[in-house]
């Protein structure tokens, strides 16, 4: 879960993109998500999501977790 103290009312793509990107860096599934969740502070505002349907929603097509993950490996590796 991701708490955000910020002044702006509401959350953006780009803290919902950071969120995934976090749930990626579980390279080995470690923590086994399957889930992102927001709440904010500020405003008692919570939100979560699924995280596969919720890749399936953005991608438009059904993906692997796990191949995703090694996907975003590869990416960070050939960027060091």
């Amino acid at each position: 879960m991701e708490i955000k103290t910020t002044a702006k009312p509401s959350l953006g793509i780009h803290d919902l993109f950071q969120m995934i990107a976090y749930s990626l860096l579980d390279l080995d599934n470690e923590y086994e998500l399957d889930t992102i969740a927001f709440f904010s502070t500020r405003y008692a505002y919570y939100a979560e999501w699924p995280l596969e349907p919720l890749l399936l929603d953005l991608a438009g097509y059904s993906m692997s977790l796990p191949q995703l993950r090694d996907q975003f490996r590869q990416t960070l590796a050939a960027h060091q």
